[in-house]
Protein backbone atom coordinates (compact mmCIF):
# COMPACT_ATOMS: atom_id res chain seq x y z
CA UNK A 1 0.00 0.00 0.00
CA UNK A 2 1.27 3.44 -0.90
CA UNK A 3 0.10 7.02 -0.49
CA UNK A 4 1.50 10.16 -2.12
CA UNK A 5 0.47 13.80 -1.97
CA UNK A 6 -0.08 15.52 -5.29
CA UNK A 7 -0.35 19.28 -5.52
CA UNK A 8 -2.97 19.18 -8.27
CA UNK A 9 -6.73 18.72 -8.46
CA UNK A 10 -8.24 15.27 -8.77
CA UNK A 11 -9.19 15.72 -12.43
CA UNK A 12 -5.49 15.79 -13.37
CA UNK A 13 -4.80 12.69 -11.26
CA UNK A 14 -7.71 10.90 -12.89
CA UNK A 15 -6.13 11.46 -16.30
CA UNK A 16 -2.98 9.81 -14.94
CA UNK A 17 -4.64 6.58 -13.77
CA UNK A 18 -7.57 6.20 -16.18
CA UNK A 19 -6.42 7.31 -19.61
CA UNK A 20 -3.81 5.86 -21.95
CA UNK A 21 -1.99 9.19 -22.33
CA UNK A 22 -1.72 9.55 -18.58
CA UNK A 23 -0.61 5.98 -17.90
CA UNK A 24 2.07 6.29 -20.57
CA UNK A 25 3.26 9.52 -18.95
CA UNK A 26 4.30 7.96 -15.64
CA UNK A 27 4.29 4.11 -15.81
CA UNK A 28 5.25 2.77 -19.25
CA UNK A 29 5.23 4.34 -22.68
CA UNK A 30 4.04 1.03 -24.15
CA UNK A 31 0.41 0.91 -23.00
CA UNK A 32 -2.79 -0.07 -24.75
CA UNK A 33 -5.80 0.84 -22.63
CA UNK A 34 -9.11 2.58 -22.57
CA UNK A 35 -11.18 3.49 -19.51
CA UNK A 36 -13.94 0.86 -19.67
CA UNK A 37 -14.85 -1.89 -17.20
CA UNK A 38 -14.03 -5.42 -18.40
CA UNK A 39 -11.51 -4.15 -20.99
CA UNK A 40 -8.05 -5.73 -20.71
CA UNK A 41 -5.32 -3.09 -20.65
CA UNK A 42 -1.83 -4.10 -21.81
CA UNK A 43 1.31 -2.67 -20.22
CA UNK A 44 4.71 -3.61 -21.66
CA UNK A 45 8.26 -3.08 -20.39
CA UNK A 46 10.35 -4.35 -23.29
CA UNK A 47 10.07 -7.72 -24.98
CA UNK A 48 10.11 -9.78 -21.78
CA UNK A 49 8.21 -7.66 -19.28
CA UNK A 50 4.68 -6.52 -18.82
CA UNK A 51 1.20 -7.44 -17.77
CA UNK A 52 -2.40 -7.51 -18.95
CA UNK A 53 -4.85 -6.01 -16.49
CA UNK A 54 -8.60 -6.44 -16.60
CA UNK A 55 -10.38 -3.28 -15.48
CA UNK A 56 -12.66 -4.40 -12.65
CA UNK A 57 -14.09 -1.08 -11.50
CA UNK A 58 -14.00 2.49 -12.67
CA UNK A 59 -15.61 5.12 -10.48
CA UNK A 60 -14.93 8.31 -12.40
CA UNK A 61 -12.79 10.75 -10.45
CA UNK A 62 -12.54 8.37 -7.46
CA UNK A 63 -11.22 4.87 -8.07
CA UNK A 64 -9.75 2.49 -10.65
CA UNK A 65 -9.35 -1.24 -9.96
CA UNK A 66 -7.49 -3.80 -12.07
CA UNK A 67 -6.81 -7.55 -11.86
CA UNK A 68 -3.72 -9.06 -13.46
CA UNK A 69 -4.70 -11.76 -15.97
CA UNK A 70 -1.30 -12.24 -17.65
CA UNK A 71 2.27 -11.40 -16.62
CA UNK A 72 5.19 -11.97 -18.99
CA UNK A 73 7.79 -12.41 -16.22
CA UNK A 74 6.06 -15.15 -14.24
CA UNK A 75 2.91 -16.10 -12.39
CA UNK A 76 3.24 -14.16 -9.12
CA UNK A 77 1.22 -11.15 -10.35
CA UNK A 78 -1.57 -13.22 -11.90
CA UNK A 79 -4.71 -12.79 -9.81
CA UNK A 80 -3.32 -9.84 -7.88
CA UNK A 81 -5.43 -6.70 -7.82
CA UNK A 82 -4.42 -3.07 -7.98
CA UNK A 83 -6.57 -0.16 -6.94
CA UNK A 84 -6.01 3.56 -7.21
CA UNK A 85 -8.20 5.58 -4.89
CA UNK A 86 -8.17 9.36 -5.28
CA UNK A 87 -9.04 11.60 -2.32
CA UNK A 88 -9.14 15.37 -2.43
CA UNK A 89 -7.04 17.05 0.25
CA UNK A 90 -6.15 20.72 0.80
CA UNK A 91 -6.58 21.70 -2.86
CA UNK A 92 -4.60 18.67 -4.01
CA UNK A 93 -5.13 14.94 -4.26
CA UNK A 94 -3.92 11.93 -2.29
CA UNK A 95 -3.67 8.95 -4.65
CA UNK A 96 -3.63 5.69 -2.70
CA UNK A 97 -2.32 2.60 -4.44
CA UNK A 98 -2.97 -0.89 -3.10
CA UNK A 99 -1.55 -4.02 -4.75
CA UNK A 100 -3.35 -6.91 -3.05
CA UNK A 101 -4.02 -10.64 -3.27
CA UNK A 102 -0.43 -11.83 -3.47
CA UNK A 103 -0.34 -15.53 -2.60
CA UNK A 104 2.74 -15.02 -0.42
CA UNK A 105 5.29 -12.39 0.64
CA UNK A 106 8.13 -13.09 -1.79
CA UNK A 107 11.19 -11.09 -2.77
CA UNK A 108 9.37 -10.19 -6.01
CA UNK A 109 6.57 -8.62 -3.96
CA UNK A 110 9.15 -6.59 -2.05
CA UNK A 111 10.83 -5.52 -5.30
CA UNK A 112 7.48 -4.52 -6.79
CA UNK A 113 6.66 -2.46 -3.71
CA UNK A 114 9.83 -0.42 -4.23
CA UNK A 115 9.04 -0.05 -7.94
CA UNK A 116 5.51 1.15 -7.13
CA UNK A 117 6.95 3.81 -4.81
CA UNK A 118 9.22 5.03 -7.62
CA UNK A 119 6.38 5.01 -10.13
CA UNK A 120 4.16 6.97 -7.75
CA UNK A 121 6.84 9.66 -7.60
CA UNK A 122 6.71 9.58 -11.40
CA UNK A 123 2.89 9.93 -11.25
CA UNK A 124 3.28 12.93 -8.94
CA UNK A 125 5.78 14.55 -11.31
CA UNK A 126 3.56 13.82 -14.31
CA UNK A 127 0.45 15.31 -12.71
CA UNK A 128 2.21 18.35 -11.25
CA UNK A 129 4.56 19.20 -14.13
CA UNK A 130 3.36 17.25 -17.16
CA UNK A 131 6.53 15.12 -17.27
CA UNK A 132 6.95 11.80 -15.47
CA UNK A 133 9.61 9.08 -15.64
CA UNK A 134 7.77 6.29 -17.40
CA UNK A 135 9.53 3.19 -18.69
CA UNK A 136 12.05 3.19 -20.37
CA UNK A 137 13.16 6.50 -18.78
CA UNK A 138 12.29 5.34 -15.24
CA UNK A 139 14.66 5.13 -12.30
CA UNK A 140 16.31 1.72 -12.22
CA UNK A 141 16.57 -0.10 -8.90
Amino acid sequence: MHLVNVKAPGKRCVRGVEQKQGLSGWWTEDVHAEPKVEIVAKFRFGADGGCDMEILALQRDRQVCWRCVTHLSGDEWIGTELSFELRAKDGGTDPRLCHRRWSEATDFLRYCSVRWALYLVSLTDFVETGTGNSWPRDIQS
